[in-house]
């Protein structure tokens, strides 16, 4: 019987490597996995069992034990990103970077220049929906320079995920700028696992929005966030009280700067017409989609025939 055996020597003063430990019996094996557990500091373990009875005297066993024993790194390591939306590859690298750095903070930019599909305010929920319970790990939305934000946090490095050399040059020159304007901090760069290195925010939301599915890509908060639609006004509005009477839904109303849209109410004319009729007359196109309050055609469509009462 060959066995592979990665202990750390914690592991060979438990004298995990007694003899009884490698007995037949995986309960056996599954107590060595608590032992090492409950007694190496900031240990992952993990025990795969496979190849089993090749024939019915003998069973052939594989033992893999990946123990991180050593003390995590006694700083602060800053993840910026628009994460719009979080994808299993930010996950994947929010999770593996906690196991190295005793505090992980996830900077999320508001970055308006990109347009972002989802408010700063939604990603930030999603993100600590998603990774907020993990030890070590800080969800925080900033909209200032990064290098001055690293500061603010008394960070020491930046991490940066590559997915692939196309991705290299721009991150260099990222890099060597933070660098430049903040000396003391070291740019860190961490490859996703192989079944995430694909996969990008741009690409999710570009699927989502040819109607495809993302659930192989994303959590399921943020499918549903993707999903979603609605209409608001923004801060552009003009208060012409243009569009309050054309809403067949009485959907719109005076708010206390600027006329606002109920979204239990707005249907987005969806049973009404083709366009919503507020987006349609309203001078200043002050009333784009508000990924924030999100349905689809059908769900838009039920809601108007709750509303007329299926008429």
């Amino acid at each position: 019987m060959w066995v592979l055996l990665y202990v750390s020597w914690e592991a060979y003063e438990l004298g995990l490597l007694c003899p009884p430990y490698f007995g037949r019996s995986p309960d056996r094996l599954f107590f060595l996995e608590k032992q090492i557990n409950s007694r190496v500091s900031q240990c992952l373990t993990r025990v795969d069992l496979h190849d089993k009875l090749n024939n019915s005297d003998s069973e052939s066993l594989n033992l893999y034990i990946t123990c991180m024993e050593k003390p995590k790194t006694e700083c602060t390591v800053v993840y910026p990103g628009t994460f719009d939306p979080i994808t299993n590859g930010h996950t994947d690298l929010v999770a593996r970077a906690a196991r190295v750095f005793n505090r992980v903070i996830v900077a999320i930019a508001e970055n308006p220049q990109k347009q972002p599909l989802l408010s700063l305010a939604k990603r930030i929920s999603l993100a600590e929906a998603i990774i907020g319970d993990i030890p070590g790990v800080e969800i925080v939305g900033f909209s200032n320079l990064l290098a001055d934000f690293v500061r603010e946090k008394d960070a020491s490095v930046i991490l940066r995920g590559l997915r692939a050399v196309s991705d290299f040059e721009y991150e260099f020159q990222l890099a060597s700028m933070n660098r430049h304007l903040v000396k003391e901090v070291e740019t860190m760069f961490m490859t996703p696992s192989e079944e995430h290195s694909f996969i990008s925010s741009s690409l999710v939301r570009e699927v989502a929005r040819m109607g495809g599915d993302v659930a192989e890509f994303v959590d399921p908060l943020v499918k549903q966030a993707l999903l979603e639609r609605s209409l608001k006004i923004t801060e552009d509005c003009i208060n012409c009280d243009v569009c309050e009477p054309a809403c067949p839904n009485m959907a719109i109303y005076q708010g206390i700067e600027i006329f606002e849209i109920n979204p239990d109410l707005c249907t987005e004319c969806v049973g009404h017409f083709d366009e919503p009729q507020c987006v349609e007359i309203c001078p200043v196109e002050c009333i784009p989609l508000d990924p924030e309050y999100t349905e689809t055609p059908e769900q838009l469509l039920k809601k108007y025939q709750v509303l007329t009462n299926g008429k």
